[in-house]
C-alpha cells in the first residue's frame, strides 16, 4: 500500500528531527533512519516488513525490541512472563 503524500511528509519531518534522516530517503537507498548503516539483510519476514514501517535496520530493531539482558529475540509471551506478568502464588 502506498502511502499518502502529507504522510511521507509527516514521517519525513519526524524522523529529520530524531535522526537527522528523511524516512522516504533512507528507504530508497536501502539504509537506515535511525544508524545511516547500509540495510543489507533481515532475520525474519516480520523484521523487513518493520523497515518498510520504520526504516531501522535489523541491529536497531534488535536494540530497541530485544530486552537488554539478552542477545537473541524473545517471544512477547516469554517477555511479559518474566518482566510484566510475574505470578507469585
Amino acid at each position: 500500500m502506498r502511502k499518502s503524500r502529507e504522510r511521507v511528509e509527516m514521517l519525513d519531518g519526524l524522523s529529520e528531527l530524531m535522526w537527522g534522516r528523511k524516512l522516504s530517503k533512507s528507504l530508497d537507498d536501502r539504509a537506515c533512519v535511525k544508524c545511516g548503516g547500509e540495510v543489507v539483510r533481515f532475520r525474519d519476514r516480520e523484521s523487513a516488513k518493520e523497515y518498510d514501517i520504520s526504516g531501522w535496520c535489523q541491529k536497531c530493531q534488535d536494540e530497541f525490541w530485544v530486552p537488554p539482558e539478552r542477545n537473541e529475540p524473545v517471544s512477547d509471551e516469554e517477555w511479559y512472563a518474566k518482566n510484566i506478568l510475574p505470578l507469585e502464588e
